[in-house]
């Protein structure tokens, strides 16, 4: 997916979007790697990121699309609403390409 689909890059995640022809709702993949923190510190990244999906990102995507997003370092500073602050206007960018081709 990483290298066909499209991806944008923020100041803390990279984010990744495919469409894909037999899902008939979006669906998320999440990637928080050791440099982030200790197991704790990932896992809590990992639910914020799912649960700003479930909230406000969900609603962004059209129903073939799969999103990964991956953490980069300084995610785990993040609260909840700084989260859905990044990722929107760059899921919106994306969907943007995408509708645009």
């Amino acid at each position: 997916m990483q290298r066909t689909g499209w991806r944008q890059r923020t100041a803390h995640f990279a984010i990744y979007l495919a469409l894909f022809s037999d899902q008939t709702a979006p669906r998320l993949g999440v990637t928080v790697s050791r440099e982030i923190g200790n197991a704790v510190v990932r896992n809590r990244v990992k639910r914020r990121l799912r649960e700003s999906f479930r909230r406000t990102l969900r609603e962004l995507l059209m129903p073939a699309a799969g999103l990964v997003i991956v953490a980069r370092a300084g995610a785990d500073e993040l609260a909840m609403p700084a989260v859905c602050a990044e990722l929107s206007p760059a899921l919106i960018n994306l969907v943007g390409k995408i509708e645009a081709r």
